[in-house]
């Protein structure tokens, strides 16, 4: 258990399985829908810290065709045949 407990996989077990209940063995599970409600709040949550971070990021580098290397390539490769 100390061990499952220390990874980020273990971690979230512990709490989907804190959330999501069984009263008896034949009973339905409960709460599920919360832990779906989480899951999709953490997402939006990632996606919103991902795109503060592209955009720092962005800033930093002051054009966005340098974080991609897009000038580098442009004369080196044709499309054309």
């Amino acid at each position: 258990m100390r061990r499952c407990s220390r990874s980020p996989e273990g971690l979230a077990s512990i709490l989907a399985g804190a959330i999501v209940v069984q009263h008896s063995s034949s009973g339905p599970l409960e709460h599920y829908d919360i832990l779906g409600y989480l899951c999709v709040g953490l997402m939006f949550l990632c996606i919103a810290l991902l795109y503060s971070i592209h955009k720092h990021v962005e800033q930093k580098l002051g054009d966005p065709k340098a974080a991609t290397g897009k000038e580098e390539w442009e004369g080196q490769v044709s499309l054309e045949n």
